[in-house]
């Protein structure tokens, strides 16, 4: 190959391999797609009051956004990073938890995340509630690649090289350089 064409190829590879790196975010390179919650971060979100039932039990439910109740869903209760409880919905998308005593927890479960201060039924505030309600979304997503759009990408970008080279080809030898 001519040096001027070896140049020119090289030029050309080396701005399709930026070009093609620009069209993929940071998460689609890895393979995973933004999160999509009806909840908010933890550091946003407002804290729930509730109280404990008279057995000392905290009590919720699960639904999604159509109120329609999530059976047989785990539900992590965490405080400090550490476990708490972990409990499974009932056939209406209840829980309850047994054991806890007052301060911050984290209710975890799929689609839903909430920050609550539970205290004990005496020493609750008026406004604290008698059971915790998550309301789930659906359509949370980690790590999840559409391999559709990927291939696309690819198909895209395998071609634009090509076409690139056999252009750089068609120039060189049109020119006779």
């Amino acid at each position: 190959m001519k040096p001027r064409l070896v140049h020119r190829t090289a030029t050309l590879l080396a701005m399709l391999g930026i070009g093609c790196t620009s069209w993929l975010s940071p998460l689609q390179a890895i393979g995973a797609e933004s999160v999509t919650s009806s909840t908010r971060p933890l550091s946003q979100s407002t804290i729930l009051d509730t109280r404990l039932d008279r057995a000392g039990r905290l009590l919720g439910q699960v639904v999604d956004a159509e109120g329609r109740p999530q059976a047989d869903l785990p539900i992590n209760v965490l405080r400090g990073g550490r476990t708490l409880a972990q409990v499974v919905t009932d056939s209406e998308g209840r829980f309850h938890v047994d054991g806890l005593s007052g301060g911050l927890i984290i209710i975890d479960t799929k689609g839903a995340t909430a920050l609550a201060r539970v205290w004990t039924n005496e020493a609750a505030p008026p406004s604290a509630t008698p059971a915790l309600l998550l309301v789930t979304d659906g359509t949370l997503a980690r790590g999840q690649l559409d391999l559709n759009n990927a291939y696309r990408w690819s198909v895209i970008g395998a071609g634009a090289l090509i076409g690139g080279v056999v252009y750089l080809v068609a120039t060189a030898d049109a020119s006779g350089s």
